[in-house]
């Protein structure tokens, strides 16, 4: 059973506060953080269209609406706006400056393996940065460079931003009216032209991050079979509504402000989070798959990292997509920012090390 979670867990799934207490729960959402990083891997790893589109679109249907759910479910609102503006730091150094960092390891690549840059690129790096879009699209004439999955991030930081901020200063019923009137807000805004910082996809997601956030009294334990069949058959059935052209790229994609039936497309991406909740929970409470499930678990706490090795990956092919075999270059992509995520956190891990002990020499020469 989920209770008062904002004091066990208050990190979502990029750079919050890791929990400190319930240690089943925590390892089912690390768990579940791993299996929607997966699954991103393998999605943006599938061409839209054609025989690509059907696993492609199951995918898209709620992998990212996974995380934003995780990211309601371990939400911890702000008491007094002077928390909020703590709060809203803090989540900007876990959720942006990793994006900035990131996105110039972008940079860099692109200078090292096709263009030298130069000041006339300025201004698509500032076009880039202000609507942190997932894909190109123009504007006024004006043609803006992506930021790739980066999008994420900045949507993600927006909607806790405003979600924290009308939980604060409304009361409850209140709270709810608004976060489902401003997403309707947001999904129509996105159809007719996409907002700076991805302002519009912030409001469009609210009402998952609401859910998410009343799941933390919800009790996975009550008839949780049925529950999880009861997840799969609603999964099923309005994913069937919401994607009819299963050869084309009609299923929901964030990204690019795609909203088949809003709001069934969310409920099929809650329907489906769900199964994932429950299937997770079933994984570990075997004692054969909890013994192997540290790998899952360890990159789960680390998904962060994961993630943003997975933005640069795609400016890294030649070291992934190496034969016409699509499941081998899954598996080597999946690879590679596997292995990047387990360098880095062992570098930082040996780096704190090596600090501390560099810490206590002076005491001990005392």
């Amino acid at each position: 059973m989920i209770l008062a979670a904002q004091n066990h867990h208050r990190q979502s799934i990029v750079g919050a506060e890791e929990p400190r207490h319930n240690k089943t729960r925590v390892d089912w959402l690390d768990l579940a953080k791993f299996i929607g990083m997966i699954l991103v891997i393998v999605g943006h790893s599938l061409e839209p269209g054609g025989g690509q589109s059907l696993p492609r679109g199951i995918i898209f249907s709620f992998h990212m609406p996974l995380f934003f759910l995780l990211s309601g479910l371990v939400f911890a609102p702000s008491q007094s706006p002077a928390q909020y503006a703590r709060r809203l730091k803090k989540s900007f150094r876990r959720l942006i400056v990793p994006a900035l960092v990131t996105y110039t390891g972008i940079l860099v690549l692109i200078h090292l393996q096709w263009s030298p840059l130069k000041l006339a690129d300025l201004r698509n790096i500032i076009l880039t940065l202000t609507m942190f879009s997932g894909t190109y699209f123009t504007i006024y004439g004006i043609t803006v460079p992506p930021s790739g999955p980066l999008w994420f991030l900045c949507g993600l930081f927006i909607a806790r931003a405003i979600f924290d901020a009308l939980h604060l200063f409304f009361d409850h019923k209140q709270f709810v009216l608004y976060c489902l009137a401003l997403s309707v807000l947001g999904v129509t805004a996105g159809y007719a032209h996409r907002l700076p910082f991805n302002l519009d996809i912030a409001l469009s997601i609210l009402p998952l991050l609401l859910l998410g956030y009343y799941l933390k009294h919800f009790d996975f334990d009550d008839e949780a079979g049925g529950c999880a069949v009861l997840c799969l058959l609603v999964w099923g059935l309005t994913l069937f509504i919401t994607f009819p052209y299963l050869d084309k790229d009609t299923y929901m994609d964030i990204a690019m402000r795609k909203y088949p039936f809003f709001p069934i497309c969310f409920v099929c991406a809650t329907a489906a989070s769900l199964f994932v909740f429950y299937l997770c929970r079933f994984l570990l409470s075997s004692r054969v798959f909890r013994v192997i499930s540290s790998p899952a678990l360890f990159f789960g706490r680390h998904s962060l990292a994961l993630f943003c090795f997975h933005c640069l990956d795609m400016y890294l092919a030649r070291f992934w997509k190496l034969t016409d075999i699509l499941p081998y270059n899954i598996l080597m992509r999946i690879s590679l920012d596997l292995a990047a995520t387990l360098v880095f956190v062992g570098t930082l891990a040996l780096l704190r090390h090596v600090r501390g002990e560099y810490s206590e020499i002076p005491s001990q020469v005392k």
